[in-house]
């Protein structure tokens, strides 16, 4: 049977509704689960209320210099005020989706609009104090826009927090029927289950091209075609189906579209991540035929400059305070096996240009040489060389290893500026060499230290997917996601996961 092939109504449908794919629907929940999605969002409205109100008065408080025993007098003829901009605020707050709880669990993209929400909620401000004919100083204003932002940045934090930990026990899910199967809806089945704060449980899977019964994964059959999809999400209790547009017929995903949202169910479209070039397309309509422009990643000159700011100052801070620690290791390899204590690596960077990579030496003097003795030993791939018993690595080395130690002297490379801090790992020569046109999109920047795949899985990454990540990460950067991904790594670190 024919697999998809995009058309131009397709992709347009793909991409007005990808704001609103898997993440898109999950205030939408079936029974009692729909139910304690609203008593959360409810409870969400009564705090932001009680924050606004709280933060108005404390402005107000402070701005006036109340003493404790005028304070209370004085606070009461400010409530007015609170009384006509409180529902103002909550309103516009609501407009922009805050109260949705696919924006609770966000991250990022939450905290934005909660906080051009209460850029709104200034105007309102404003607004009342014309209508009211008040004089309000700047200072309040000042004051009261970022007591809200604080406080109410930190309350959902805290709530998306607990709701990842409530989800995760099985409470605020959404059961999901998967249209469509190949290794894309393979890896996203396998993400969601080990994922489960996301709140999306894989029920069932229906494809035309797998007969009913055989499993897409250990645990879960195909139970139907994809045509089937409303009387299978009926029956195993889903009221969202996503599709992954590789396992429709051409041009049918409109048509799919229609028939589950006739039959009351969400649609979502899940991309695959390797096509993320959707997220960056502009459509211009030429003689009534529309034409998807794709925009170039750049990080431009201020985004370069903060990057480069951090490396520069928290990889030298990083290099003082592990210091002792490298020092140590430097001394540990040379008393451990004949050799130096650092080795010196060329790696392929940004366009294609070469570097030469620090790391303490782990393993035995001429290990390159003996590289083609343990090829078969191999666990990683064609693209990685990774093995968790490499007889060439020495004592000290296998403790390094684990640790990370042996990365750290890395941080004079970030120092030069041959790399960065975050970043696609810097590949071997090599390992270019077998790359596909695709994979050449993580050479578009300067290598990291450390990077998104590094943190989720490190060594058990396949490479594909790993390439992947990188993509996402370059066509997705800022400097926030920077320092979370430090964060992760530190906590990665730790646990020691997927190193050796």
């Amino acid at each position: 049977m024919q697999r998809w092939r995009m058309t131009t109504g397709d992709l347009l449908d793909t991409q007005r509704h990808q704001a609103t794919a898997i993440v898109s629907t999950a205030e939408v929940a079936p029974n009692s689960s729909r139910r304690a999605h609203r008593r959360l969002s409810l409870a969400l409205v009564g705090t932001d209320a009680a924050v606004i109100a709280t933060s108005s008065l404390l402005a107000y408080a402070i701005r006036t210099q109340l003493s404790a025993l005028e304070g209370l007098g004085a606070l009461a003829a400010e409530l007015p005020v609170v009384a006509a901009v409180l529902p103002l605020w909550l309103s516009i707050l609501a407009a922009l989706g805050c109260y949705r709880t696919q924006y609770l669990t966000s991250g990022s993209e939450g905290i934005r609009r909660f906080a051009a929400a209460s850029m709104g909620g200034l105007l309102a401000l404003g607004f009342v104090s014309f209508l009211l004919n008040l004089q309000l100083s700047r200072l309040y204003v000042a004051l009261t826009f970022l007591f809200v932002l604080g406080l109410g940045t930190a309350g959902r934090v805290t709530v998306r927090s607990w709701l990842s930990r409530q989800r995760a026990a099985g409470r605020f899910t959404r059961n999901v029927v998967l249209a469509g199967l190949d290794d894309d809806s393979r890896r996203l089945i396998r993400t969601l289950r080990e994922s489960p704060q996301c709140g999306y449980r894989i029920v069932a899977v229906v494809d035309d091209d797998t007969a009913s019964g055989e499993p897409a994964l250990p645990g879960l059959p195909v139970v139907g075609g994809v045509n089937e999809a409303p009387t299978v999400a009926a029956t195993h209790g889903a009221d969202l189906v996503i599709v992954a547009p590789t396992g429709t017929r051409p041009g049918s995903l409109r048509q799919l579209t229609v028939q589950l949202q006739d039959s009351g169910l969400d649609v979502a479209v899940a991309p695959s991540l390797y096509e993320t070039v959707l997220r960056r397309v502009a459509v211009e309509t030429a003689a009534n035929v529309p034409l998807l422009h794709v925009n170039q990643v750049r990080l431009t000159t201020g985004k370069a400059l903060a990057k480069r700011l951090l490396d520069v100052t928290a990889g030298g801070a990083l290099l003082m305070a592990l210091s002792p620690v490298m020092l140590a290791a430097a001394v540990a390899v040379r008393l451990d096996s004949p050799g130096p204590a650092l080795f010196r690596q060329t790696r392929v960077g940004r366009n294609g240009r070469e570097l030469t990579l620090l790391k303490f030496r782990t393993m035995d003097v001429g290990a390159d040489d003996r590289l083609q003795e343990v090829a078969d030993l191999n666990e990683a791939g064609h693209h990685f060389f990774k093995i968790r018993q490499d007889p060439r690595v020495t004592r000290v080395g296998r403790v390094l290893r684990r640790w990370s130690v042996d990365e750290t002297p890395q941080l004079l490379n970030v120092l030069r500026g041959e790399l960065s801090l975050v970043g696609p790992r810097p590949p071997l020569p090599r390992e270019v060499a077998r790359y596909h046109p695709w994979h050449h999109q993580r050479l578009r920047v300067k290598p990291g230290v450390t990077g998104i795949w590094q943190v989720s899985g490190r060594a058990h990454v396949p490479f594909d997917e790993a390439v992947r990540m990188d993509v996402f990460y370059i066509e997705n950067w800022s400097l926030g996601y920077d320092l979370l991904l430090l964060a992760k790594t530190v906590r990665a670190v730790l646990r020691c996961d997927g190193a050796y």
